[in-house]
């Protein structure tokens, strides 16, 4: 999940592109407790 500045940039990037996340992750709800979310906080494209 990234949203806002970095969820338009993330979405200007093609698929199949190589890329390296920072940020956490957490359940996505408390019923779904083994699935879970990551928040991107920041990214890096590598190629």
């Amino acid at each position: 999940m990234a949203i806002g500045e970095i969820g338009i940039k993330l979405g200007r990037i093609g698929i199949g592109k190589l890329v390296r996340v920072s940020g956490f992750i957490v359940s996505a709800n408390q019923k779904q407790a083994r699935r879970l979310v990551l928040h991107i906080d920041e990214f890096e494209l590598l190629n």
